[in-house]
């Protein structure tokens, strides 16, 4: 049964939800209709920039833009801890953070026009994209330096280099990951004679799990016989993800 009081609370959080999805279309229809000043690098300096770096990375997209407006997404839904945690992570944001955010700066500082005739199978990408829009105005720190989301897409053998010589600097890997055989299958096949440890997540629902999840890392961490400073996570569990890296960043990990 749910109570009066849970229904309440589920209904104006529907009401609100609605209320804020109209400000997000106004607001892109009128003062960001011709884009954000975005300080944000382009994806050469953006690459470099991680090569050279031990700062950890926080891929900013959609989902997490979905959570801040109080919407769930399909593999993760919505609560308001995990609003809060991501909030935290683009409050504390600055150019002195432990962290790097990367975000779509090509649909957030591209006009209004431009995003709606981009168009990819059923992908609408205004909808996709106007959430992280408002999101930005809102909250994020303007006077930050971000680096590009697409920093991992690999667009030249110069940028798949780049990283590849960014990850052959650490001897150990722990991976986050719902879906343990494709990491194994990466390793035997990429990264052989790296060690390396899996802890497997939901595949649903991530955040619901995070401290066992934030446990299993640490211990993870602590059976490899290097520094933590020789060892990478990488982490795959949409918006938990990000405040994973975040709190990992903090107690000096990468």
């Amino acid at each position: 049964m749910i109570g009066a009081g849970s229904m309440a609370s589920e209904m104006i959080r529907k009401y609100s939800r609605i209320a804020e999805d109209i400000l997000v279309d106004v607001l892109n229809r009128t003062l960001i209709r011709n884009g954000l000043p975005v300080k944000c690098k382009n994806l050469e300096d953006s690459v470099a920039l991680l090569a050279g770096s031990e700062k950890s990375v926080i891929r900013w997209g959609d989902g997490e833009s979905f959570i801040m407006l109080k919407e769930g997404i399909y593999f993760q839904q919505y609560s308001r801890e995990l609003r809060e945690r991501l909030l935290e992570i683009v409050k504390n944001y600055s150019d002195d953070s432990p962290y790097y955010l990367c975000l779509p700066d090509k649909f957030l500082t591209c006009d209004i026009e431009t995003l709606r005739q981009r168009k990819k199978g059923k992908v609408d990408f205004y909808q996709m994209h106007k959430g992280t829009r408002y999101v930005f105005k809102r909250f994020f720190n303007k006077n930050a330096s971000y680096l590009s989301q697409f920093i991992f897409k690999g667009d030249s053998p110069a940028h798949l280099g780049s990283l590849v010589r960014k990850f052959s600097g650490f001897k150990a890997f722990v991976v986050v990951k719902s879906d343990p055989e494709i990491v194994n299958t990466f390793f035997g096949k990429f990264m052989q004679n790296r060690d390396f440890s899996v802890v497997t997540i939901p595949g649903k629902n991530a955040f619901q799990s995070y401290d066992t999840i934030l446990k299993g890392i640490l211990a993870a961490v602590n059976r490899f016989a290097v520094r933590p400073e020789e060892i990478l996570i990488l982490v795959s569990a949409g918006p938990c993800a990000k405040v994973l890296v975040y709190d990992l960043a903090r107690q000096g990990l990468t």
